[in-house]
């Protein structure tokens, strides 16, 4: 499978990794929503992959 846009999968992947990681330590679906929805927003702002 060809991605079109293989930098937004890999962030993508990133996110959920480390979401996987965080659900691990026993956070709360609330606290990990607020911080992916933080990072989702500064990679807009900042148009910029890490």
């Amino acid at each position: 499978m060809i991605q079109l846009h293989p930098e937004d999968a890999m962030v993508d992947a990133m996110l959920r990794g480390w979401r996987a990681q965080q659900m691990s330590r026993g956070l709360k679906e609330g606290t990990i929503a607020g911080r992916e929805r933080l990072i989702r927003r500064f990679h807009e702002f900042t148009n910029e992959y890490p």
